[in-house]
């Protein structure tokens, strides 16, 4: 994938819907072909198997019972085929897009639209896409969401707050994900060892937190600590 930097002018969806003109950084991941073959494969093996035994509850459906249980197979077959046949089609790109007042991610149905200024922490992580990052808890109260890509191996977790003061997280697997990460305010590695905290101070700076063991950025730490508890007084 091109750097997010140097990607063509934003396309119609982005200058629409995500404020694509006014964008410090874009990117946009794509799926991997392999992807929507082998889901069009199992949708196949899926009716191949299926559809005998579909005909079969038809041709005897004056059972007691088998119109029910057919209606009921049936309607779920054909659901959760248009569903994959939609998210083939919706689904197929994660577009994320930055400015200098939001970070918002757009895939298919989904949307987060982050207020930087609501931003608590950025790491970029390893991360697989059989291995979802979010628990089931946090997903079922929409407080936790990955944007999943597979072939892609790093990730951007946002931790951020609502307009309620409920912390979510965010997940993003993107190619250009330190990009992003640095500006949003730090260096990032993709094994996830530097982890940038965001959170206001009471005299309205930054905090900057690195987490990775580096001697030098422990120093500059250091060196940045006293002028800030001298601002605070």
């Amino acid at each position: 994938m091109p750097d997010a930097r140097t990607l063509p002018g934003p396309d119609e969806y982005e200058r629409h819907y995500m404020d694509g003109d006014r964008a410090l950084l874009r990117a946009r991941q794509r799926q991997s072909r392999w992807v929507p073959l082998t889901a069009l494969a199992f949708m196949g093996v899926a009716v191949a198997v299926s559809l005998p035994s579909l005909l079969w509850m038809w041709a005897h459906r004056d059972l007691p019972g088998m119109a029910l249980v057919l209606t009921v197979l049936a309607s779920w077959f054909a659901l959760n085929n248009v569903a994959l046949l939609l998210s083939l089609l919706t689904d197929h790109i994660t577009r994320v897009v930055l400015t200098a007042t939001h970070l918002n991610v757009h895939r298919g149905l989904w949307i987060d639209e982050i207020p930087r200024a609501n931003i608590v922490s950025v790491t970029v992580e390893s991360s697989r896409w059989w291995r979802p990052q979010h628990t089931l808890k946090g997903a079922l109260l929409r407080r936790e969401r990955s944007y999943l890509t597979p072939g892609v191996t790093r990730a951007l977790r946002v931790e951020w707050r609502d307009d309620r003061g409920r912390l979510r997280k965010t997940w993003v697997q993107f190619d250009d994900a330190p990009a992003f990460a640095q500006a949003l305010g730090g260096s990032a590695t993709p094994q996830g060892h530097v982890r940038v905290a965001l959170d206001a101070l009471t005299d309205g700076h930054t905090a900057r937190e690195d987490l990775g063991a580096a001697t030098d950025a422990h120093e500059d730490l250091d060196a940045l600590a006293p002028a800030a508890r001298s601002r605070g007084r």
